[in-house]
């Protein structure tokens, strides 16, 4: 499956330029499946099938959101917009 989504903060801005990682809930030892966001935050990765999921930013792993992809989702699945909670002491003032 290949799976695309845009990563944003909790006031909609976009998390630009941004590794993360990707972890199963259910199967957390398994390798997690990394990913780079772009300028507009979009992402896509390939390899995951249905179940629960984590994105965790690897410059704040504090910083994560839950997912999850449906059973019977196969080909490509846009996941929307994944909103990560405000980190704390992550402010850059502004740009």
């Amino acid at each position: 499956m290949l799976l695309s989504g845009v990563v944003e903060s909790t006031e909609g801005t976009p998390v630009a330029l941004q590794a993360a990682e990707i972890v199963s809930i259910k199967e957390p030892l398994t390798t997690p499946l990394e990913l780079f966001t772009n300028r507009r935050g979009k992402f896509t990765i390939e390899g995951l099938k249905p179940g629960a999921y984590e994105l965790r930013l690897l410059a704040s792993p504090q910083s994560k959101v839950r997912f999850e992809i449906p059973e019977g989702k196969a080909g490509l699945y846009d996941i929307g917009k994944l909103a990560l909670p405000a980190a704390v002491g992550n402010e850059n003032g502004g740009k």
